[in-house]
């Protein structure tokens, strides 16, 4: 699988421009949940401006609960996790380091065809802890590029990503490997301290606005 390939998904363009950080819309959770996150919602929203020709909101501040725009972002995220993808997430992040590796490593393949297709990809990163982990501490992301480095062992992946939490960033790089342990994988914008580790991930196939 050497080389490198890319969809026509800019994140600085095709992605939103604010942060994925929102209010809770019942003002009495605020003070338990002072933030939640439509990182789903996010990426399936802007997929369906991207595929439906329609440009991203020029708007730099998250929107506020009630507007259209929140509401939209809530149901998409509602469509990009029904029960039972909250149960493989879960599943996911429970498995060990060494078994979610090999899980992700069958994934991979999804999504270089996906990307060599010129369709980009939306996948669920866990990056949980198991038992003590929360599953919401996962995350989506879309895959929009990729390039293969054939000359080490490890066969090192860098996927080029429309991050919700790096918003405007066309750096944002996904690392793994096709071979080895996933104790060196994360989400990052290189030659900066922005990092996040990363256990593994699985493929969430688009589907369009109902």
């Amino acid at each position: 699988m050497e080389g490198e390939n890319r969809t026509s998904f800019i994140p600085s363009k095709h992605g939103f421009h604010f942060r994925n950080s929102f209010s809770i819309a019942p003002v009495f959770l605020r003070p338990i949940f002072p933030k939640i996150g439509f990182c789903g919602g996010m990426c399936w929203a802007a997929l369906d401006r991207y595929y439906g020709g329609e440009p991203i909101p020029g708007a730099t501040t998250t929107p506020l609960p009630g507007s259209a725009l929140y509401k939209e972002l809530f149901w998409r995220q509602m469509d990009t996790t029904p029960s039972w993808r909250w149960f493989q997430a879960i599943a996911w992040q429970n498995t060990s380091d060494k078994k979610l590796a090999a899980l992700t490593q069958k994934e991979w393949p999804k999504v270089k065809a996906s990307i060599d297709n010129g369709i980009p990809i939306t996948m669920c990163l866990i990056q949980s802890l198991p038992i003590i982990g929360l599953p919401t501490y996962n995350h989506q992301a879309i895959a929009v590029g990729y390039r293969v480095d054939p000359t080490s062992a490890l066969r090192p992946v860098y996927l080029t990503i429309y991050d919700p939490n790096r918003p405007s960033q066309d750096a944002a790089t996904l690392y793994m490997t096709e071979q080895g342990p996933n104790d060196s994988w994360k989400t990052h914008v290189p030659n900066t301290d922005d990092s996040k580790k990363l256990r593994g991930f699985f493929v969430i196939p688009y589907e369009s606005k109902p």
